[in-house]
């Protein structure tokens, strides 16, 4: 056990929690932390394509699920029953009722939710912590870097976790900081980017909402997509249909391959596209290869229809209509037997089957409720 966040840096933690009590990161071995939770292989539960409890050593095994269900963030996910939205914690139990019309995933300790009367952010104690005044209105989004975005009248600006309005009003749209700005638009339609004080540090030129990773924004100048700092000037200038933001220290350009920082091909692939493309723990799923490596070598072969990029550790693979899950080797962790499904998120991920929605974690095995019989 750990006194800091690994994340934020928060000393204040009680020696023995499971999770840091300022942004909600988990401050313990995730595998272990897993190995003691409720979850059933699904072939045990598996009757046709359903799933259905069953009895066994005088318990009732029930698989877990809802009508939808949102990733986990900060070790508390979003779900949905009879058309209202609580959040379950990472074993399944209800610890914010489902009272709310919308909800959102935690960001920063905070969640925002909306009920027939207002908006709000509530604490993960389901605490209402802000409740927006009638002067604007909460944005979607959550609080990122410690701002989150309101509306007042179809313009947009950011509060602080206090309530308070640190940049007005006054922008066509915004969006999350990330990296240190955040991009906005004007009443041209055109785009550009402010720092966490306001101040304008990418001019409102471009075509595109300008997303910035590892330094670098991406966005587009009639026929040309752009690479630019944060200053606004910019680095690379490419003609193409379509490319990915930095990852990894380079990014994909479709039908021509990967690109560094300085806008030299580092990976000649005609087959590159754009969409969900890019390096992700070290490896780039490409459309006829496979997965490759910083070097272009093939280091998993295609034997699926479409491959995703990994995320926690695993991969998403879809096969004959199927979606299952690869670890770094190419090995199949999770067959191809889910109707649909999302990336592992702090160690959990989301598959439909047959209209429902199941977690399940890094082994396949699916979150139950164990009751004795």
């Amino acid at each position: 056990m750990i006194k800091e966040c690994p994340n934020c840096k928060f000393p204040g933690n009680i020696p023995g929690a499971n999770f840091c009590s300022n942004c909600g990161t988990p401050l313990i071995n995730r595998d272990n932390f897993f190995s003691f939770m409720e979850f059933v292989e699904y072939t045990r539960l598996m009757r046709g394509n359903k799933l259905d409890c069953v009895q066994e050593n005088d318990c009732v095994i029930i698989p877990c699920s809802w009508h939808a269900v949102g990733d986990f963030h900060e070790g508390l996910a979003w779900v949905e029953e009879d058309g209202k939205k609580g959040f379950i914690d990472v074993w399944g139990n209800i610890v914010i009722p489902c009272k709310w019309q919308t909800a959102e995933d935690f960001s920063e300790g905070l969640a925002r939710v909306t009920d027939d009367r207002n908006e709000y952010f509530i604490d993960r104690n389901g605490n209402v912590v802000l409740e927006s005044p009638e002067d604007y209105s909460f944005d979607f989004g959550g609080f990122h870097e410690g701002l989150a975005i309101i509306e007042d009248f179809g313009k947009y600006g950011f509060i602080d976790k206090r309530g308070n309005v640190v940049i007005p009003c006054k922008w066509n749209s915004a969006t999350s900081f990330n990296d240190g700005v955040s991009s906005i638009s004007n009443e041209n339609g055109k785009y550009g980017c402010i720092d966490r004080s306001g101040r304008i540090v990418v001019p409102c030129i471009y075509d595109e909402e300008i997303v910035f990773s590892e330094g670098l924004g991406m966005t587009y100048l009639g026929d040309e997509i752009c690479y630019i700092d944060r200053n606004g000037r910019k680095a690379i200038e490419i003609f193409c249909t379509g490319a990915s933001i930095f990852a990894e220290g380079s990014a994909s350009i479709e039908d021509q391959g990967f690109i560094d920082k300085n806008g030299d091909f580092v990976i000649n692939d005609r087959w590159c596209c754009d969409w969900d493309n890019g390096f992700f723990e070290g490896l780039a799923a490409t459309e006829e290869w496979g997965y490759i490596d910083h070097s272009g070598r093939t280091v998993i072969r295609n034997e699926w229809e479409i491959c995703h990029p990994f995320k926690d550790g695993l991969a998403m693979v879809e096969l004959h209509g199927k979606i299952g899950y690869i670890d770094h080797s190419g090995f199949q962790i999770i067959p191809c037997v889910w109707d649909s499904g999302k990336y592992f998120h702090e160690g959990l991920a989301n598959v439909t089957l047959s209209g429902k929605t199941y977690c399940i974690n890094k082994r396949g095995k699916i979150l139950c409720n164990v009751r004795k019989s």
